[in-house]
């Protein structure tokens, strides 16, 4: 089965997930395509305990990352050689964490600020064991609007459930962090 190259993004609110995902068959890119999914956060400073969710409401969070398509039929299974993620804040404490992703939609969605524990049946459904820990950072001045990284050096093989074309995904904060007051939703 040719693994199928795609370049996705996810947009939390103040914080976009890219992964670049590429496919290759004897050296040559076979595909290529953006697929998005953005969540919105609540527009509070909250400051986030170590180790807990990252969502969309304070309580009563319904929302997760949707790749829609991103594997080429169900069951599919594609490579992900790079993974952008930027925040159009730049805080004083930046944001690290870890994005977890799922071949399936999760039965236990993490809360705002409460303790990152996945249910057994979302562990189950994991497509990278341990999530991707991120950090962000801003060589620049702090009046800078932006944070964000590029993690390479690490290529992620993840396959789709059989039935489904989808990637689902969840992020931890793991530091101390502040969010910012008022950010914008944006889609690239």
């Amino acid at each position: 089965m040719a693994l199928r190259p795609r370049y996705l993004q996810s947009l939390l609110t103040c914080l976009s997930i890219v992964f670049l995902s590429v496919s290759a068959h004897a050296q040559s890119v076979l595909y290529s395509a953006v697929v998005s999914s953005s969540v919105t956060r609540i527009a509070n400073t909250t400051t986030y305990t170590a180790l807990t969710g990252w969502c969309t409401l304070a309580s009563s969070c319904v929302t997760y990352f949707t790749w829609t398509g991103v594997c080429a039929a169900n069951g599919g299974r594609i490579l992900i050689p790079q993974i952008d993620i930027w925040s159009s804040a730049n805080p004083t404490t930046k944001l690290t964490g870890n994005v977890w992703i799922l071949n399936a939609a999760p039965g236990t969605i993490i809360q705002d600020d409460v303790t990152f524990t996945l249910a057994a049946a979302d562990y189950a459904n994991l497509v990278i064991a341990g999530g991707v820990a991120f950090a962000l950072t801003n060589p620049g001045a702090a009046a800078s609007a932006n944070s964000g990284t590029s993690l390479v050096g690490q290529t992620y093989m993840v396959q789709c459930a059989p039935g489904s074309s989808n990637l689902y995904g969840m992020a931890e904060v793991a530091n101390a962090y502040v969010s910012a007051p008022s950010c914008e939703k944006t889609d690239d």
